[in-house]
Order: C-alpha cells, then structure tokens, then sequence
C-alpha cells in the first residue's frame, strides 16, 4: 500500500513539474507573441492541471482569440457546472457560443454574467451586440446605455448604441451618439461616413454643407493616406482588354445589384475583364450571377484598407468603380490610397465622395442637371450620359401586377415602402396635408426594418406630430420572400415618395408593379432621382415642383379612378420599354464612358 501511495506522489510530482514546464515555455512563447504555440503549451499544462479553473480560463480566452472557436467550447463546457455562479466564465463562454452562432444560449450565458456581476462592461456590450441582431432593439438599447454609463468614454460602445438607435429609427438620437463617438476618438472613418451619409437625409442640411462633410472626411482621414502604387502595366498594349474594377459590400440581395446586373450582364467580355472586390460576409443567389459575370470575384471583408489596395493594384486595375460612397461598410480609405490609375463613383451613393482621389462621377443630365450648381461641390468631375445612369433588373419571378384591388376598394390607399431613415418631418406634413384632403384615404407604410417595434413607434410618432390620427395608418415589415414582397403592392393605390432623399428601387418596383409614383422633384441627386425616372417613362407629371404640388398631384390622381387604372394597366409595359430597363444600350454607354477615359488618360501620359 505504501509502495502504491509513493508511486502516486512521484506521478503527481512529476505532473506537477510537467506542468510547471509547459506553463514556463507558454510563458515564452507569450512574450515572443508566438501565441499558438504557447497555446499548444497551455493546452498540455491543462490536461495535467484539469482543476485548475483559472487555467482553463486562460486557455480559453487564447483559443478564442487565435479562432480555434470549437475547440474552447469543448473546453469550456466541461466546467460549466463548476462555474455557474463565475462572472468572468459566463462572459467567456457566451462570447465563445456567439462565435460558434448558438446566439440564443449566448444571450442566456451573458444575461448570468450580468445578473452576478452588474458593472461587467464588455457583457453589456456584448448582449447589446445579440439583441440587436435578434432585433430585440428595447433590450438591446437596455445593455448598449448600460455600457456606455459603465464606460463613459469608449468611443466603440458609443457607436455601437449609435448604431442601436439608428436601428430603432431614432436618426436624431443616433447621430447625437455618432458625434459623442467622434469627440471621444476622432479616428474612426467609418463614424464619419454615417454622419456624411446621415446629411442626404436631412432637409435642414444644405447641399453646400453635405460637400463640406465629405471634404472633411477627406481631410481627417483620406489626405494623409499613403499612396505607394505605381502603374508600370499602363504601357502595355493599347488594345488588350480593359479591367475594370468594381468595389462593394452589396454584391448580393441589394439595390445596388439591381442596377449593377444589367451592366455587368451586357459588357463585352472581350474588351473588358471584369473584377469584384466584395466588402461583405453574407451571398446569396445574385452574389452567384455576379460571379458568373467576372473574371475576377475578390472578398476583402475584414482586410486592412492598405491589403485591400494591395490586391487590387496587384490586379493590375485600370479603372476602378466605387459602388458605396459614404454608406455602411464603404471602400473609401482603399480608395484614398489609390491603388487604380483611374477611379470613378457611380451608383451606391448620391452625393460627392469629397476625396481627391477619386477623379469622376457617372450621373445623367436629369438627376445633375446643368447649370444647378452641384460641380462647384463635387471633388470628382461629373460624367453626364446620354440616357439614365442608372439601369434596372426588375426581380426574378416577380409577379404580375393585381389592380383588382385598385379598382373594388372603397377608400384611396398610399403607400410608401421606402427606408424609414427617408421619413423626416417635412415628409411627413406632405403627407398629412394629402390625408386631410382625401378624409377617408389611408397610409400604408412597410420595409423590413420596420419588424420592430420601437421603429414603428417612431414612424407613428412622427405622423402624430404631423396630425396624422394613428388609425389611418398601417405599419408592416418585411416578408418572407421578394415574389410575397412585391404583391404587397397590390395593397396600395399610389405610392408617395420621400424627399430629400427619394427612393430608387422602391421607386421602380412600385412600377413595375403597376403602382403609380408622385415625387417632389428638389435641387440635388438624392431629391431628383425618382423624378428622373418619372420623366424617362413619360410620367413626368407626377413629379411635382414644391410641395403643394406634391400634394395635389397625389389627392388628385388617387381621386380620378379611371386615370389612375389606366396608368396602373400600363405602367409595367411604360418601364419595360423606357431605357430604364435597357442593359444593352446602357452597357453600351457605359463601355464607350470606360473606353474614353482611359484613352483620355493614357494620353496625357
């Protein structure tokens, strides 16, 4: 017995000692930063010590930081009885199940943390993050405050309740907290960008100011970037294909893809090589025919600008097209770097960029219209083609429009589908002004982001302010599928666009569902696009030149039935037949625009 006793003590003074070794050379490779290694060490230490919980949450805390996410799960799951009551264990293993996507024991695992430790910022933070994407935005506007009260001056936790309330429809809230963030840590680009992109919705910000917004970005954050390519490869031959570069965190389900498609669909592949550079996690079925259309698909979501510039100049791009501007998740610190010789903005964003790197913007005579005076505020010279600028992919399977009940409702129903961000105060008196002359007319609003609750209140809140009576409107969100989503435009009688900021898609899958659109045609791209669709399909009418006439045009047609289903009968076949649904002529005018800036280029060399 006593034989057995000391064979005993000498194992496990000898695992001891082991373990003692593989802590010290953890230790070493800590401090060289050679972190898998001494991971590896850990991991060894671990299996001798297996009772050692604070061990363990060391170790895990490592695997979760190198993304070995399943292996500090199996870890971690073995001491989840023993650690029940452990703060800092429930916070570790509810990060590591929000990784591994089991987000619903996550926000079990986190709601502990919180409950046992209160003050526990990065938990807070972390529900508020769940919640959000749960769409659960009271809960998470709960954790997101508590996070920033427990840590005032984090720049990051005041974006992210930012972002919070921009979720919720609170624009104002919101970009009071954007602007925190940049007091507390004025380098955050992207910051900026919402706050540049929050401008076009504003109609008490001017046209003037908007430029200045980006010209500031410009100069905080895009002016000293470095600037390292050069573009040997220009000498080459004069007629080998152009490769055109296209940058984009919507190569997917996205408005910006129904408008890319028909160009990338129709260029000639024997003139143009056709890159992407997609900035975005998730794809889906369009992100599959993007594909098909490039010769080239790159993701660069959660590169560093200066890597992502890097394979774009190593792509040897001749001219690359910037599909984001100032909206989320945008390119702009890769443009700014300049890794093309040519760079050019079109389509995502309808405001200049303000960098001096990127040298034109594709538009048309009708959204920039001559003599307006928005060259004097662009930082790229504007590029005016002949037909639109843009050029529209109506859904896949899209259904055909159903005017029955256009023609057997009782009472005029509007509608807008449009993002909420688009719904401001000045908006919303037009629309109360058009309820109050059509008593017994209704108000449909519906977008997916209007599932939640506390976006829907704000929505209301507005119209109440307007001196809408809540009952006259119905607030829905999103639906199952696109084909469900288009039917729903059946529901209404005319579709009320926004303005400043009117919609684009909205606009032409209202038509092409057989709904007529009235817009207020104003003094900038953003306010001028629906109107430059009304007019390319001979509808030029329903876009009105101030406000009263906005009015008017919408209470009269909803009230003259037979107009209004005549244009309903015909309004798929107008769009079908415009220029707006032409990719082969617009691809055309795009080819001849790339062609001719090149050429303008390799010129002046």
């Amino acid at each position: 017995m006593r034989k057995l006793q000391r064979k005993r003590l000498k194992n496990q003074e000898d695992a001891v000692r082991r373990a003692e070794g593989f802590l010290a050379r953890a230790r070493e490779y800590h401090t060289a930063g050679r972190y898998g290694e001494e991971a590896d060490c850990l991991v060894r230490a671990h299996a001798l010590r297996p009772g050692d919980h604070r061990l363990a949450l060391h170790l895990g805390s490592l695997l979760c930081q190198l993304g070995r996410t399943a292996e500090a799960l199996v870890l971690l799951r073995k001491y989840q009885e023993a650690l029940a009551g452990d703060p800092a264990f429930l916070f570790l293993l509810g990060s590591v199940l929000a990784e591994t996507g089991e987000k619903t024991e996550a926000i079990a695992c986190l709601r502990r943390a919180v409950h046992h430790q209160p003050d526990h910022v990065e938990a807070h933070a972390n529900l508020a993050f769940l919640l959000n994407d749960r769409r659960d935005l009271a809960g998470a506007l709960v954790h997101g405050r508590r996070a920033c009260e427990l840590a005032p001056t984090d720049a990051k936790l005041a974006f992210s309740l930012a972002s919070i309330h921009h979720d919720a429809g609170d624009v104002a809230s919101a970009s009071g907290l954007y602007r925190k963030a940049l007091s507390l840590n004025p380098d955050m680009p992207l910051v900026r960008s919402v706050l540049v992109m929050l401008g076009n919705y504003d109609s008490r910000c001017s046209r003037s100011e908007r430029a200045l917004q980006a010209r500031r970005w410009w100069r905080l954050h895009g002016e000293g970037q470095p600037r390292p390519f050069r573009f040997g490869h220009l000498d080459a031959d004069s007629e080998r294909p152009l490769r055109i570069g296209f940058v984009s965190p919507d190569f997917r389900r996205h408005s910006v893809s129904c408008f890319l498609l028909p160009l990338l669909e129709h260029l000639d592949p024997r003139r143009f090589l056709v890159h992407a550079y997609a900035n975005q996690q998730i794809e889906d079925e369009i992100t599959a025919r993007i594909r098909n259309c490039c010769h080239k698909f790159t993701a660069i979501w959660g590169l560093p600008p200066e890597k992502a510039a890097g394979c774009i100049h190593a792509d040897q791009i001749d001219i690359l097209v910037d599909l984001a501007g100032h909206s989320r998740h945008n390119s702009l610190l890769v443009f700014a770097m300049r890794p093309a010789p040519i760079q050019v903005s079109w389509l995502g964003y309808p405001a200049t960029t303000g960098l001096a790197t990127m040298d034109y913007r594709i538009t048309d005579a009708l959204v920039d219209p001559p003599g307006l005076g928005e060259e004097e505020l662009y930082s790229e010279k504007l590029i005016r083609l002949s037909g639109p600028f843009l050029c529209y992919t109506p859904p896949a399977g899209a259904p055909e429009p159903d005017i029955t009940g256009k023609t057997e409702r009782l009472h005029p129903v509007f509608g807008s589908f449009n993002n909420p961000d688009k719904l401001n105060q000045e908006t919303a008196a037009a629309w109360a002004a058009i309820l109050a002359t059509l008593p017994d007319a209704r108000l449909l609003l519906k977008n997916r982001r209007l599932d939640n609750s506390l976006a829907r209140e704000h929505c209301l809140a507005l119209l109440r302010q307007a001196g809408v009576a809540a009952e006259r409107v119905r607030i829905d969100g999103g639906e199952a599928d696109t084909a469900a989503h288009l039917r729903r435009y059946a529901d209404i009688d005319v579709a009320l666009d926004t303005f400043p900021y009117n919609g684009t898609t909205t606009t032409c899958e209202a038509l092409w569902m057989g709904t007529p659109v009235v817009a207020l045609a104003g003094d900038c791209h953003a306010a001028r696009v629906s109107a430059a669709i009304l007019e390319r399909i001979g509808m030029a009418d329903l876009a009105a030149a101030g406000v009263d006439r906005y009015v008017a045009a919408a209470a009269g047609l909803a009230s003259d039935r037979g107009r209004l289903l005549e244009l309903c009968r015909g309004m798929r076949g107008r769009l079908a037949a415009s220029p707006l649904c032409d990719g082969r002529r617009f691809a055309g005018e795009m080819a001849s625009t790339f062609i001719g800036l090149w050429r303008s280029y390799r010129d002046a060399r």
